[in-house]
This record gives C-alpha cells, structure tokens and sequence, in this order.
C-alpha cells in the first residue's frame, strides 16, 4: 500500500495485481484542533492532550499576573515528552528507513495537482 498527501487529499494505492474493486480498509487520523476564538468555543481533547493546552494557559496567565509559572512550566515540559513519545509511533505502517516516493510512476496521480 502506499500513500501520498497532496493538499487536503489522501490518495492510496494499493500494490496488489491486479487491482480490485471493493476493497475494505481502515484509516485511522487525528483531525486537526478547532481554533479556540470566542468565550464558549470548545474542543474535544485526544488521549489527554488537553491537558497540554490548560497548563499552557496557566503559564500565560501566571505570567501576566507577574506570578511564577515554573511549577506548571515543568509539568508542561512532562507533557511534551509524553506526546512526543506517542508522536513516534503515528506511522508505524510506514518504513523504518527514508523511501524515494518521488521517483514511483503511477497513473493514479497523473494530472493531479497540476
């Protein structure tokens, strides 16, 4: 199987020959956050993740109130770690090493994007 992002577009293409239709396959994705710009906007926190936005806004608030944010700088700091230990697995599909999908010739992306 392989992939190619173009844009707001998920093309896939799948290596098996010949190529059938009705085939079953499951994506898995993380949309991206709503942009928080009035008093009663929401949004719905992935695996804790929001947690990382309250104690961001601690600190801001900590700070303009000219109080000291170190408490909740080093727990936004144990954040990071934590998401950024999670982040690596994101693609696990993918190979451990860099491929060249640039130099694949396929008709499925032919005139796409042009």
């Amino acid at each position: 199987m392989r992939y190619r992002l173009m844009g707001s577009y998920l093309w896939l293409r799948s290596s098996a020959t010949p190529v059938s239709a009705g085939r079953n396959m499951r994506l898995w994705y993380a949309p991206r956050a709503t942009l928080l710009v009035n008093d009663g906007d929401t949004f719905d926190g992935v695996s804790g993740w929001d947690e990382y936005v309250v104690v961001d806004c601690v600190i801001k608030c900590r700070l303009k109130g000219e109080e000291d944010p170190s408490i909740e700088m080093a727990l936004k700091q144990a954040l990071v770690q934590r998401i950024e230990a999670a982040a690596e697995n994101r693609d696990e599909a993918g190979p451990h090493m860099v491929t060249d999908v640039r130099g694949v010739v396929s008709d499925l992306y032919v005139g796409v994007g042009d």
